[in-house]
């Protein structure tokens, strides 16, 4: 789901010897069963928004040795579930969205692959980094409820020694303040692919 990932991804294949599919979805998430989304620009659509949709046509498909999933975007805006507008680091919503990434994540397990979920590093805006740590907490509790699932922490890039910093070697990381792109996602692919490829070299699962 590192949907501005993918071009580095692309780009890196010939460099770090691995192939990769591109299964990513812009602006989805997991809120399955919510019945409404607002912003602080007014309410938002939820057609489209569910990155699962395709993920079991596509475990069939890709026979995947490692599976990468990047989800950080719930950080924007509320959510209606049963009834109450939820966000991140509401115990409800944390408990509802935890369900959901554990039955996501038991999709992507379920062909044999090896999935490993980036936590997001904490967000240099500060209307979103509390939420920001809130979905890491509960996207890590999620990945450990499944089997042979793991976690790379974007966190251990981003504030080494405990400091975060916007910029390595001179290269903005998030000039948006969430998202890596272009220099920036090649920066993070260079750094994520040999934890990914020691994984996938890792004896393979139970069938």
């Amino acid at each position: 789901i590192a949907y501005r990932l993918m071009p580095a991804f692309q780009s890196l294949q010939g460099l770090y010897r691995y192939s990769v599919t591109d299964e990513t979805t812009v602006g989805c998430a997991l809120e399955r069963g919510a019945t409404g989304r607002r912003t602080d620009q007014g309410p938002a659509p939820l057609g489209g928004l569910d990155c699962s949709t395709h993920w079991p046509q596509a475990v069939l498909r890709d026979h995947s040795d490692v599976v990468v999933v990047s989800l950080a975007g719930q950080v924007v805006g509320d959510w209606q579930i049963a009834g109450q507008w939820l966000h991140p680091c509401d115990a409800a919503y944390d408990a509802w969205f935890e369900r959901q990434v554990v039955d996501a994540l038991s999709l992507l397990t379920a062909g044999g692959a090896r999935v490993v979920v980036a936590l997001p590093a904490p967000s240099f805006d500060l209307n979103f980094s509390q939420r920001t740590e809130c979905i890491r907490a509960t996207e890590q509790r999620a990945a450990a409820r499944v089997p042979n699932v793991y976690t790379v922490d974007f966190k251990k890039l981003v504030c080494p020694g405990g400091t975060c910093v916007d910029q390595i070697d001179g290269i903005t990381l998030r000039e948006d303040g969430m998202h890596y792109q272009g220099p920036a996602a090649e920066l993070v692919v260079r750094w994520l692919a040999p934890r990914l490829q020691t994984l996938a070299a890792s004896s393979p699962p139970a069938r």
